[in-house]
């Protein structure tokens, strides 16, 4: 657990009912210590892929703030108030095709939104990916089930907002569905501790079918993304001794 993590846990709610200055503020602060216990990827055919791709679905969300993306070695993707995104390399591996990782950088956005029109935000709504993301994606850390329970809403809203910002943007909305469905059931399968709260929405998989077959001509994959998986699989390969579990050198950048 980094400490932005923690520290998201420890804010008082009345904390995070700020101005937009003070916001910032709490995402760079935020943000700062992602990178101090991150190890960065430079590689630009990596970074401007995965730019590109998050810049347009920011653009079909209409963020206030200018969005900032880097790419970090790990399981855990975070998007802070103020606009800046943190895509890990498990995401790019685990995603089947580039809608799916359109639709996980899209849920992500859609917290950040969020966010920004909340006139009373709470800790729950802060956009790290929240904890029942963590647990669609990686398990992060246990929580209670009255935080889990509350998150419902949350993930089902940044799910159908996720949607609109893919629809628009001409990604294929069964991504989203797909990518989330499949990690919950993996946990599932495996007797994850979060299991009995991790639930994939029905409305969530309705309204991805229903906003695909309203169009025609949408992206589901490219060769592209074939390339940069392909890519960072060596790069995470490179830093893994053989029969060593990945790790990370804090502050290093990975060219």
């Amino acid at each position: 657990m980094t400490r932005a993590t923690l520290l998201l846990a420890l804010i008082p709610c009345t904390a995070l009912a700020q101005s937009d200055s003070r916001q910032q503020a709490l995402g760079k602060q935020l943000a700062e210590d992602v990178e101090s216990h991150s190890t960065r990827v430079d590689d630009p055919a990596v970074v401007q892929y995965v730019s590109r791709i998050a810049q347009k679905l920011a653009q079909a969300a209409e963020l206030r703030d200018p969005l900032t993306v880097n790419v970090i070695t790990g399981d855990t993707t975070y998007a802070f108030p103020g606009a800046s995104c943190y895509v890990n390399t498990g995401l790019i591996l685990k995603a089947a095709s580039e809608a799916e990782l359109a639709g996980v950088i899209a849920h992500l956005l859609a917290h950040v939104a969020l966010w920004q029109i909340t006139p009373t935000a709470t800790v729950s709504q802060i956009p790290v990916i929240p904890e029942a993301v963590c647990a669609r994606l990686a398990g992060a850390f246990a929580m209670t089930m009255t935080f889990a329970n509350g998150q419902t809403t949350l993930e089902s809203q940044a799910d159908q907002a996720g949607l609109e910002y893919m629809a628009r943007a001409g990604y294929d909305t069964e991504g989203l569905a797909d990518f989330f469905e499949r990690i919950v059931s993996s946990r599932r399968n495996r007797g994850s501790a979060f299991s009995p709260w991790v639930k994939f929405p029905a409305s969530t998989r309705t309204l991805a079918d229903s906003l695909r077959d309203q169009r025609s001509g949408f992206i589901v994959t490219t060769s592209e993304f074939h390339d940069v998986q392909q890519r960072v699989a060596s790069l995470i390969a490179k830093l893994t001794p053989p029969g060593a579990a990945p790790t990370l050198n804090s502050g290093k950048h990975i060219p």
